[in-house]
C-alpha cells in the first residue's frame, strides 16, 4: 500500500531516499550499476546494463559507508598509534582523492547521459520527420487512387445512361 511505502521510505537513511535514473529522470533509480558506477532503474536494467553487476542501491551505500567507514578508521588509528600527523593527512587526501573521484564519475554518468537523451530525442524526431513524409505519400496516393476509381465510375455511369437511352429511344419506334 501507499502508505506502507511511504512508511518503508521515511525508515531509509536521506541518502538512500528519491534516488531518481540519470537517463529516465522520473524513474525511481532502485538498483545500482557496479559496473557503471551509477544508479538504474529498470528500464535502464533490460535496455542495457543486464549483463552487469547490479545491487540495490541500499547495498551500494552500505558498500560506500564501509569503504568510508575503513578509510575514517584507518585515520583514526594512524592518529592514535600517535604516528606523525603527516601520515593521516596523507590517509586524509586519499579520502579526498576518493571522494572527488565519486563526484567526477557523477557528473560524467550525467554528462553520458544528457548526451544519450539528446541522442535518443533527435533519432526520434528524425523518424517522426520520416513518418510524417510517408504519411503524406501514402495518403497522396489513396487520394490519386479515388480520383482514379471516381473517374471510372462516372464513366461507366455516362455510358450506362447512354445505353439506357439508347434502349428507351429504341423502344418508342
Amino acid at each position: 500500500t501507499d502508505a506502507a511505502r511511504a512508511q518503508e521510505g521515511a525508515q531509509k537513511p536521506e541518502t538512500e531516499r528519491n534516488v531518481k535514473c540519470f537517463v529516465h529522470g522520473q524513474e525511481e533509480a532502485l538498483t545500482f550499476c557496479v559496473t557503471c558506477n551509477f544508479p538504474v532503474c529498470a528500464q535502464c536494467i533490460r535496455k542495457g546494463h543486464g549483463r552487469h553487476t547490479i545491487q540495490t542501491i541500499a547495498a551500494a551505500a552500505q558498500e560506500q559507508r564501509q569503504v568510508l567507514s575503513q578509510a575514517l578508521d584507518a585515520i583514526e588509528k594512524e592518529i592514535t598509534d600517535s604516528s606523525p600527523v603527516g601520515t593521516a593527512v596523507s590517509y586524509w587526501s586519499v579520502y579526498e582523492e576518493k571522494l572527488a573521484s565519486v563526484f567526477r564519475n557523477r557528473t560524467t554518468a550525467t554528462e553520458e547521459a544528457e548526451l544519450l537523451s539528446k541522442k535518443a530525442d533527435e533519432a526520434f524526431n528524425a523518424l517522426e520527420k520520416q513518418l510524417k513524409e510517408r504519411r503524406a505519400q501514402v495518403l497522396e496516393e489513396i487520394h490519386g487512387n479515388l480520383w482514379k476509381v471516381q473517374q471510372a465510375l462516372e464513366k461507366e455511369e455516362r455510358e450506362l445512361q447512354e445505353s439506357l437511352s439508347d434502349h428507351v429511344t429504341a423502344g418508342d419506334t
